[in-house]
């Protein structure tokens, strides 16, 4: 149901509102272009409320015990039945499944040396229509998975003399992978290759896919929950960003409800609601955005 990536229209769409709400009224009056003054504005920012644009926030605070004490999330998936979240607890990788009602569902793959596991994730892709995760690891691998974490297969990465940080699930049996340009010699930084390892072609573009990072967010005037950014989109049209649990137990005191606007009171008690089903010390809170 949904794919998590880093960009799509609607993320575009929101960057393109904050940044029309601080430009300046300057334009050329002999070429008709607008000037836009960067050093001029700093500092002098307009914000945009998360009430003109999102009709619902759907919170979800992930189920905490030994078995999935998680440190840093690196990549989230969020589907109709299941999430799926990839990151560290320091040195060690982990891949674990949730369902959408926050239960714990279990480990994809484990730490270690047999063909089945692994030592370090570099990336986490998936495979919507079969429910297969796939794991590019350390020593040119590819561990695929079913979603209830049953080992299916390894695919060999094919060896390109440069370092591949992101392979990404494209269809059928094939994937793309990303060259990091660390010597900026690299010829090609895109490569298509199959199931067997074999490279269908090389590409050169130039992109940059971390578009949202450093933005200051959207006021969360809605519930009056913390300002958001979604790092994460779907193809169901719900924007996805993650909150620290100790962050929210923090800052949404009755002190700060009391100090910020709140539009939608059922909302609003529907977030205090969810802020009594965790502690500072439990797991991340999914914050799923429907857009209006």
């Amino acid at each position: 149901m949904i794919k998590v990536k880093l960009s799509s229209n609607r993320i575009l769409l929101i960057i393109c509102l904050i940044f029309y709400s601080c430009r300046p009224n300057c334009k050329d009056r002999t070429s008709g272009i607008v000037v836009i003054d960067v050093e001029y504005q700093i500092g002098k920012y307009q914000t945009v409320s998360a009430n003109e644009y999102i009709s619902d926030l759907e919170y979800i605070p992930l189920e905490t015990n030994d078995s999935c004490i998680m440190g840093r999330i690196n990549q989230l998936f969020v589907g109709a039945s299941h999430i799926l979240i990839k990151g560290q607890n320091g040195m060690i990788s982990f891949c674990y499944a949730f369902t959408r009602d926050w239960k714990f569902l279990g480990k994809i793959g484990s730490y270690g040396h047999r063909p089945s596991e692994y030592t370090y994730i570099n990336f986490m892709s998936i495979d919507e229509n079969k429910e297969y995760v796939y794991l590019s690891t350390r020593g040119n691998k590819i561990l695929s998975y079913s979603w209830n974490g049953d080992f299916l297969m390894s695919i060999n990465i094919p060896q390109i003399g440069a370092f591949v940080d992101k392979i990404v699930f494209m269809c059928n049996n094939l994937f793309v992978g990303h060259v990091c340009n660390n010597s900026g010699q690299e010829m090609h930084n895109f490569f298509i290759f199959n199931d067997s390892g074999t490279i269908v072609k090389k590409r050169t573009l130039l992109l940059d896919t971390d578009l949202v990072s450093g933005m200051p967010g959207l006021i969360n005037d809605l519930d009056c929950g913390l300002s958001f950014w979604p790092r994460y989109y779907s193809s169901d049209n719900e924007l996805v960003d993650i909150w620290l649990s100790h962050e929210m137990k923090e800052i949404l005191t009755e002190e700060y409800f009391a100090a910020h606007q709140i539009n939608d009171p059922a909302a609003h008690q529907r977030l205090k609601a969810v802020l009594k089903e965790f502690k500072c010390d439990d797991n991340s809170v999914i914050v799923i955005v429907k857009l209006k």
